[in-house]
């Protein structure tokens, strides 16, 4: 399997070889061109754990741009659960619904009504209020495709808006919506909870982003001790060129 040209290949490894053997050799005999190897090894750490500390510093902003910018949004979705909360009757049941204008007493006939606008919708180009569901309007949202796979529910009083699976099984659609309003409660406590989790960080990135560890002192001094060592060893003939 000889190729034209391996010959020269071999040639160029072997005299790589002895160029390492020589350097080897002269590392052990001289110890200031051991000491600059051992210098050289020293800096490439070095140099590696910077840019892996830049990284993670880079990493740190942007965690921590991204958490000022959304505790804002959290902090008013919060303060519109908290308001809507007290205000709707979280063991409310269907009692009527209002679609088009129309109240509606009889639950099934109000869920056909709403499969009926929800289905034609699929065709629209817009959102699409259904009708109005214990101080909520109904919107249809439609995805890809002009199929609608939610509700949003927006309160009239506070414009909290909130999402609730929508699958066309007429059956289930009031019970869907009533297991979302009547969880506004444990939602209140669990954007509680992620608020404190951001705050939390934010203090952390904050605190670790105020005094980062800086290599650069340490790798200029290196980088002078390898330039010293050089001339040293270029003045005592340690290097020939």
């Amino acid at each position: 399997n000889y190729k034209e040209g391996d010959e020269r290949s071999i040639e160029d490894i072997s005299q790589s070889s002895l160029t390492y053997d020589e350097i080897k050799k002269e590392s052990i005999e001289n110890p200031l061109l051991r000491m600059k190897i051992e210098k050289s090894i020293e800096l490439t750490k070095l140099k590696a754990i910077q840019n892996a500390q830049h990284q993670k510093q880079g990493n740190m902003e942007h965690n921590l741009r991204n958490i000022t910018e959304k505790l804002p949004e959290m902090y008013d979705r919060l303060d519109k659960l908290e308001r809507t909360y007290p205000l709707v009757n979280m063991d409310g049941e269907f009692q009527s619904v209002i679609i088009k204008g129309e109240r509606y007493t009889d639950k099934m006939l109000a869920a056909e009504r709403f499969k009926v606008l929800a289905e034609r919708y699929q065709y629209g180009t817009s959102e699409l209020s259904l009708g109005e569901y214990r101080d909520f309007e109904v919107i249809a949202v439609k995805f890809y495709g002009g199929e609608v796979k939610n509700l949003i529910l927006k309160h009239k009083a506070t414009t909290l808006k909130i999402f609730s699976e929508y699958s066309g099984n007429v059956k289930g659609i009031f019970t869907r919506l009533d297991n979302t309003i009547n969880s506004i409660e444990k939602a209140c406590q669990e954007w509680k909870l992620k608020i404190e989790n951001f705050e939390s960080e934010k203090v952390e990135y904050e605190e670790q982003l105020k005094s980062p560890v800086s290599y650069l002192n340490n790798i200029y001094t290196l980088e002078e001790e390898i330039k010293n060592l050089d001339l040293q060893i270029a003045n005592k003939g340690l290097i020939s060129n």
